[in-house]
């Protein structure tokens, strides 16, 4: 029975409750239609193979360490749309997860990235010189180099550019800012966009935090989430640490 199907028939007989034992990506995707649609922007749903909803401070990237999550509207266009995850472009491990935490977090501090102008890049980047100026040939020298790289990909968008500004200075600072965590890029990175005045990024449509997921969004702050619904798989069982689904 494909998404559209299974949403029907759990409308139609509600006394069969259908929606209790639908797939968690399509409660989920359920759950989210209950949402005004003028209250939607402000909510997301992370897919995850860990029931808490936390950053992850080992994350081993340069990009900022964080909950990385779609926008509710996204969630819910892709789920009912496709029918399988990996339709939908939901990867996890073997193209499998776990649980999926959908939630109302405060936009108000969350950077979109889409509506960066080229006067707010100059302005962070001038602030960045100006705050560390004893790394600023440093700075200067790889952000040039990644500019000339970005636009042999015609890649011109003023967002992307302030995003991987943050990125090459968390590498270069991460020894100084994140020494309790071995000079974690992710961490440090996480810090810089916070200390900026950012509690989250939201990227709608454009690729600019990953050319692969172009709808994303990434919670810096967790005190900004506001509400939370879990949707777990029902054959679970703790291992190690992991989730795992029982055999």
């Amino acid at each position: 029975m494909r998404a559209n199907e299974f949403l029907f028939e759990a409308r139609r007989n509600p006394e069969l409750s259908l929606a209790s034992r639908l797939p968690i990506e399509l409660q989920a995707a359920e759950f989210i239609r209950q949402i005004p649609a003028s209250e939607r922007s402000s909510w997301g749903a992370r897919v995850s193979d860990h029931p808490q909803l936390t950053v992850n401070p080992y994350y081993q990237d340069s990009s900022p360490a964080g909950m990385y999550f779609f926008p509710a509207d996204y969630f819910l266009k892709e789920i009912v749309k496709k029918p399988t995850k990996r339709e939908a472009g939901f990867y996890l491990g073997n193209d499998i997860f776990y649980v999926i935490h959908v939630f109302k977090y405060d936009p108000t501090n969350v950077l979109v990235l889409n509506q960066v102008t080229d006067d707010d890049l100059n302005r962070t980047l001038t602030r960045i010189k100006e705050t560390y100026p004893t790394y600023q040939k440093r700075f200067e020298e790889r952000y040039t180099s990644l500019s000339d790289d970005l636009k042999k990909h015609n890649r011109h968008h003023p967002g992307q550019y302030l995003f991987w500004a943050f990125k090459i200075l968390a590498v270069i600072l991460k020894t100084i800012l994140v020494p309790s965590r071995r000079g974690n890029d992710a961490m440090t990175c996480n810090k810089l966009l916070r200390t900026y005045g950012y509690t989250g990024l939201l990227d709608q449509g454009q690729g600019l935090i990953h050319g692969s997921e172009p709808t994303q969004g990434i919670i810096l702050d967790p005190t900004i989430i506001k509400e939370t619904k879990l949707f777990e798989r029902e054959t679970l069982r703790q291992h190690d640490g992991r989730i795992n689904e029982s055999k």
